[in-house]
């Protein structure tokens, strides 16, 4: 007799010697039922162990996560540009494609099948597109979402002319950086002013002099001692290439004022601008007022509440100039104000800018792209249930795929429900079921892709 059967005899003899207890007759072997539990136990371990030996090997998962875009300078020998790729489940193979078509080792792009390292040493034209890594096992393919490999670029300054600015003392003035050049990545681009020939003397910032988001410089009000005899140049540094170009002059003129201003008049708002962010990333509000002496700022959140340093969700900058949002939320998004804080009781009104929050598709409810297991000959289901965040476009409805094959939809085998959301997967054998599924869905703000593993169990015995 195998375990199974001798557990199941062993807790018929234990239920016939409850009901001979209970009608007080003590005929009952309590010998033979006195390790039931123990049998049982053995019975549970056993079955564990037959279970843990069928999911040893299941299909690959990914563990890397990648950004949306990766920036790298054309034709530029290249110390640090390695994407690496990673998933877990037993002995992978690697290999990544771009707009579609695997990549192979070149010159200037190697492709490490084992670690999964994708690593230039040198940018070619043909290098830039959208790439996807492939992760793969015996049991199945888990993959990346797609992302771009764009080009770092730094254009020039067109040649101009001197363009002379004449402002008066104590009030606003405003130096405009002229036809400034575009910069990609934002993220790597800093725009910085320049005082005289050369690239040594930075324009200092202070609670007076400020840059605005164009890259204007402002000064809240004019000193004197602005004009110093020397030009302004502003300039556009591209962090990442270490290259700065240095773009329109301007000379600054001040005239003296005759009388110093009052100092209770109400700040005047010369900048303001909105702000987006990712769901999870950062979003930056700007807001600059102009008065004597210099006012500060005050931020007020969208449930009116005065905004301070805060660790992990809001952070100001720039005297006050610049608020942060950190690691925004959906219900970050609304209007914020801004208000600026002269002498004594003297404020401006409450200037709205507006934080936008947005994000690929992500997924909504219980029971989401989640692993399962399922037993052969059984139904699995798998749900997809993507959304957009509130005020974005809607989604692209799912596409299904298997391990990263598109899957072909015929009612057959394969069943979608609930405007694509839903992938039945029927009659389930093994091994060619097993695998990794994946759903894909886009809206105007990038790329949804999940996945999860169906394990087809055999039946035991």
């Amino acid at each position: 007799m195998d375990l199974k059967n001798k557990i199941k005899s062993i807790l018929k003899k234990q239920e016939e010697c409850k009901r001979e207890l209970t009608h007080n007759t003590h005929t009952c072997d309590r010998s033979k039922t006195t390790n039931w539990s123990l049998y049982i136990a053995l019975f549970l371990t056993a079955s564990i162990y037959v279970v843990r030996g069928q999911d040893v090997q299941i299909p690959p998962k990914m563990t890397s996560t990648f950004n949306n875009e990766y920036y790298y300078p054309r034709h530029t020998r290249l110390t640090d540009a390695t994407i690496n790729c990673k998933a877990k489940n037993g002995q992978i193979k690697y290999e990544w494609k771009k707009n579609g078509a695997v990549v192979r080792n070149s010159q200037y792009v190697t492709v490490d099948e084992l670690t999964g390292n994708l690593k230039f040493t040198r940018m070619m034209n043909e290098d830039y597109g959208t790439y996807q890594c492939f992760a793969t096992n015996d049991q199945g393919t888990s993959l990346s979402k797609p992302f771009k490999v764009k080009e770092s670029r730094m254009s020039s300054f067109p040649t101009s002319g001197v363009q002379e600015v004449r402002c008066k003392q104590f009030e606003h003035c405003v130096v405009q950086c002229r036809e400034k050049r575009k910069c990609t990545p934002d993220s790597q681009c800093r725009l910085e002013w320049k005082l005289g020939q050369g690239t040594k003397t930075n324009v200092e910032i202070s609670k007076r002099v400020g840059v605005d988001g164009n890259g204007d410089l402002h000064f809240l009000w004019s000193d004197t001692n602005d004009w110093t005899g020397q030009q302004y140049r502003c300039g556009v540094l591209q962090e990442q290439m270490k290259m700065l170009v240095l773009g329109s002059v301007t000379e600054l003129k001040i005239d003296s004022a005759s009388t110093v201003p009052d100092p209770e008049l109400e700040p005047i708002l010369r900048f303001k601008e909105n702000g987006k962010a990712m769901y999870g990333g950062k979003g930056v509000l700007r807001c600059m007022f102009s008065g004597f002496p210099s006012p500060g700022v005050e931020w007020i959140s969208p449930d009116n509440l005065i905004i301070k340093n805060t660790p992990g969700k809001y952070e100001i900058s720039d005297f006050g100039r610049v608020l942060t949002i950190l690691q925004a939320e959906p219900n970050y998004e609304g209007n914020y104000f801004c208000k600026g804080k002269g002498k004594g009781k003297t404020e401006s009104g409450p200037q709205r800018v507006f934080l936008n929050v947005t994000s690929a598709p992500i997924l909504v409810g219980d029971n989401q792209m989640r692993d399962i297991m399922v037993h052969v000959g059984k139904d699995a289901m798998f749900h997809c249930n993507a959304s957009s965040l509130p005020g974005e476009s809607p989604p692209s409805l799912p596409k299904w795929k298997k391990n990263g094959v598109d899957l072909v939809i015929d009612g057959g085998k394969y069943i979608v429900s609930e405007n694509s959301r839903v992938l039945t997967v029927t009659d389930v054998q093994t091994p060619s079921d097993t695998g990794a599924y994946q759903c894909m869905s886009e809206n105007s703000e990038g790329v949804l892709l999940k996945e999860a593993i169906l394990k087809v169990m055999g039946i035991l015995r």
